[in-house]
Parts: structure tokens; C-alpha cells; sequence
């Protein structure tokens, strides 16, 4: 009798063991592609705010279309189609900016954002906005600007002075205030 139990014993600690180490697997490549997930927003047209990847539901008939997704691990914008490819091949386009300055009130620099704009690159899709780039910024930085105070200066690629709002969502082109 003993050794039935002891053989029985045995037998459903192996196949706990079997079906502890199948969830481990299966919890690991699941936070695995949680984290991967983590660094990607995606931006809906007519939305200035991105919504991390792995929170939205795309395939649904209520859905807005989505515009691009941003990676801010290696700061690219790239269309939602190559979402899976993670890694896309092009190396992407410059922003046509110089740089970008957040300035308050009285025309003062609070923050310099060229090294940032500097990195970002975009592939396959339109430029991304003022907006979308601060709210990128704002996703690496953590600091959340009051719309209210700030203002965004940029210099283009033709050398001009552009001062705008920095929720503006307007292209480079029809950015700029009169």
C-alpha cells in the first residue's frame, strides 16, 4: 500500500511540476510581450494624445483610424501597418525643424528640446506634428506641460522663426502663427 501512495504521490507532483513550469513559460512570454509592447503608443488621426499599443483595441468597427505608431525606445514614427515588424528597416526622415524650444510668457527657454527632435525619424507616414512631438517628449521626459503657460518655438529647415501653441496640430507647413 505504501508504495501505490508513495507511486501515486509521485505521479501528481510531477504533473504539478509539469503544469507549474507550462505557466511559468507561458507567464514569461507574456509579460515578454507586454514589455515589448510597452514603448509603443499609437496616434489616431484627429487625436492629438497616443494611447499605448497594448491597451487600445484596433479591430473594432467603433475604432478611430489609427496615423502612425511611435516607438519611444528608438523614437520612430512608423505606419501601423509594420506594427509587428518592431524593427522597421528604414532608417526614416529627419523632422524638418532645426529646433524646437518650449518658452513661457515672456519668451524665456524652459526647455530645449533640439538634442530630443535631434533623434526622432519618421518612416512611411507623414511628419508628425508639434503636438505629437511634445506629447513624445512628454511620454520620454514625464513632464506634463500646461498649455496654458507654454508656447513652442521651432526654427525650419529655411532658417525661419516659428512661434505656435503647443497642442497645435497643424502640419509644418500651416504651423506657424501670423
Amino acid at each position: 500500500m505504501y508504495n501505490i501512495f508513495s507511486k501515486f504521490l509521485i505521479n501528481k507532483i510531477l504533473s504539478l511540476s509539469v503544469l507549474f513550469n507550462t505557466y511559468r513559460e507561458w507567464y514569461i512570454s507574456y509579460a515578454r510581450r507586454g514589455n515589448l509592447e510597452s514603448n509603443l503608443y499609437i496616434f489616431f488621426e484627429d487625436y492629438s494624445c497616443p494611447f499605448l499599443a497594448s491597451s487600445v483595441k484596433i479591430n473594432s468597427i467603433y475604432s478611430a483610424k489609427p496615423r502612425f505608431v511611435y516607438n519611444s525606445d528608438t523614437l520612430l514614427f512608423f505606419p501601423y501597418v509594420i506594427l509587428n515588424l518592431q524593427d522597421p528597416v528604414k532608417k526614416g526622415t529627419r523632422l524638418p525643424i532645426l529646433s524646437l524650444e518650449i518658452i513661457d510668457s515672456t519668451s524665456l527657454v524652459i526647455f530645449d528640446l533640439t538634442d530630443y527632435i535631434e533623434k526622432i525619424r519618421y518612416v512611411d507616414v507623414s511628419c508628425p506634428t508639434i503636438s505629437e512631438i511634445i506629447i513624445t517628449w512628454t511620454i520620454s521626459s514625464g513632464i506634463v506641460l500646461d498649455r496654458n503657460i507654454f508656447k513652442a518655438r521651432y526654427i525650419d529647415k529655411d532658417g525661419e522663426s516659428n512661434l505656435i501653441e503647443i497642442d497645435n496640430m497643424d502640419s509644418f507647413e500651416n504651423s506657424h502663427e501670423d
